[in-house]
């Protein structure tokens, strides 16, 4: 009886000590005094970028952790770029590539009582346009673009504050943005409560 009772509080030990295992990681938009974050450890102090958590934290992000998005400002998808010796916002969308395991997923969750928004809307400013002539970028098809597995996305907007809706190439020929929330390659993909609006 001793044997067994010693037993179970090391399994149930056990358990607790996988659960502690799993981090709480912060994102934010609200940065330095251009709108943007290039040196955070995810730390609620110090938050990463939206696409630094998206891309797992440089490994830090594991399966069971969770990844809460703070407000404050629209994720406009851009990425900054030393452009002729000027910081630049060059346009760019959102990769999601986590991946969790099947009991253990990685949540990607709006922070409590807070209302994050990824606006797919791309910066016109001629920066932007020679930016992507000179790094020959091009667009994904959407807002949000989803890879890899065991991952709630929970909570969050999904739109394109843009009229047009459009991206340019760098020919000037443009490229419509042609969705909010695109699922490649993946596996048990879960999309919670989400508010995907006014994308082509």
């Amino acid at each position: 009886m001793i044997r067994f009772i010693s037993f179970s509080i090391f399994v149930l030990f056990l358990g607790f000590g996988t659960v502690s295992l799993a981090r709480t990681w912060y994102v934010s938009p609200v940065t330095d005094q251009n709108g943007w974050r290039i040196h955070g450890d995810g730390t609620n102090r110090n938050p990463w970028d939206l696409q630094t958590a998206l891309s797992g934290g440089d490994g830090l992000v594991k399966a069971g952790d969770t990844i809460y998005v703070h407000d404050g400002a629209p994720y406009w998808g851009y990425y900054l770029l030393n452009y002729h010796d000027r910081v630049i916002r060059a346009a760019r969308m959102y990769d999601c590539i986590l991946n969790g395991k099947e009991h253990a997923p990685i949540i990607v969750k709006a922070y409590p009582g807070e209302h994050p928004v990824l606006d797919g809307g791309l910066n016109p400013a001629d920066e932007v346009k020679q930016s992507n002539e000179l790094y020959e970028f091009k667009p994904p098809g959407a807002v949000l673009n989803v890879n890899g597995s065991y991952t709630w996305l929970w909570g969050l907007e999904i739109t394109n504050s843009s009229p047009q809706r459009r991206s340019y190439y760098p020919d000037g020929q443009d490229l419509l943005i042609l969705t909010g929330v695109s699922i490649g390659k993946s596996k048990d993909i879960k999309l919670i409560n989400l508010v995907i609006h006014d994308n082509n």
